[in-house]
């Protein structure tokens, strides 16, 4: 049974809001000088998560929108 769902634009949407959001606070706390080392490591893994999910949300989008033409 061959069945995928369909993606949402809006799913698209809000991860690569919430990517730019994270990539902020990063920048953010680079500018400010973050003492906390594990904290700051956390917060860089995370920006690099959220990246790398915007992209794949955008890249099954774009699949999915030229599948249904």
């Amino acid at each position: 049974m061959d069945y995928k769902k369909k993606v949402n634009l809006a799913v698209v949407i809000i991860n690569c809001i919430c990517a730019v959001v994270w990539n902020i606070n990063l920048f953010v706390d680079l500018a400010y000088g973050y003492t906390n080392s594990v904290s700051f490591v956390l917060h860089i893994i995370c920006a690099i998560v959220w990246d790398i999910c915007a992209v794949v949300w955008i890249l099954r989008y774009l699949k999915s929108k030229k599948n249904n033409e």
